[in-house]
């Protein structure tokens, strides 16, 4: 019996490689990911208790919500500021009118 090995040329590592080791290296490349639902919880802006991914997407299509991202809050901060001002400037407009009169 003779001890022959097959080899493959591999493009992403530019050189020869064993059978097995393509054969192990597809195996790991192929592999699903099973995610765990998410736990029951309670709405908060419905108070409906909200058990699985779907029932969250439709719980926050009937509220109107959307899902917390972390770059709304550079934006709500943003909105804010952009908002203060807009105020600020009402006010001292009003003020510079009441001054005038």
């Amino acid at each position: 019996m003779s001890n022959r090995t097959s080899y493959i040329w591999c493009k992403k590592r530019k050189r020869l490689i064993t059978k097995a080791t393509a054969m192990r290296d597809a195996a790991k490349q192929s592999r699903l990911i099973v995610i765990k639902d998410i736990d029951p919880y309670v709405s908060i802006a419905t108070g409906d208790v909200v058990s699985g991914r779907a029932a969250k997407r439709e719980d926050l299509k009937r509220s109107g919500c959307v899902e917390y991202e972390p770059s709304m809050k550079v934006h709500a901060a943003k909105s804010r500021e952009y908002e203060h001002g807009r105020l600020l400037n009402r006010m001292t407009e009003r003020m510079a009118a009441a001054y005038r009169d």
